[in-house]
């Protein structure tokens, strides 16, 4: 079991505001979204670079996230990851450099 186990993605079951929820005060039950993230995949052991694995991790949390409607915090990628919030934070913004456009709770849009 432990085997077969190493090679099937590894999956967690959130709750996460659903978009488009307001900021500044307690979510009711109807604005919250049950989503599930794959955590890890396989694929995920074909980057070398563990900066880019995180990354990949980071941009697949948060496509399936928005797949399911909801929008997840930093701290909430950050405790799904395993990293610290900064980390999740500078991940961020590297992706969104790289042309990724990367919504989280609470972060306000950027007006070019």
């Amino acid at each position: 079991m432990a085997a077969r186990n190493q090679f099937l993605p590894r999956t967690i079951e959130v709750l996460l505001p659903a978009a488009g929820t307001p900021l500044g005060r307690a979510l009711g039950d109807d604005e919250l979204r049950r989503v599930s993230w794959t955590i890890g995949d396989l694929e995920d052991d074909e980057v070398s670079s563990l900066i880019d694995r995180r990354r990949r991790r980071l941009g697949r949390l948060m496509t399936e996230a928005d797949d399911q409607d909801a929008v997840p915090s930093i701290d909430q990628l950050a405790g799904a990851l395993n990293v610290s919030a900064s980390t999740v934070g500078r991940d961020l913004a590297a992706l969104r450099r790289a042309g990724h456009g990367l919504a989280t709770r609470g972060q306000r849009p950027r007006v070019w």
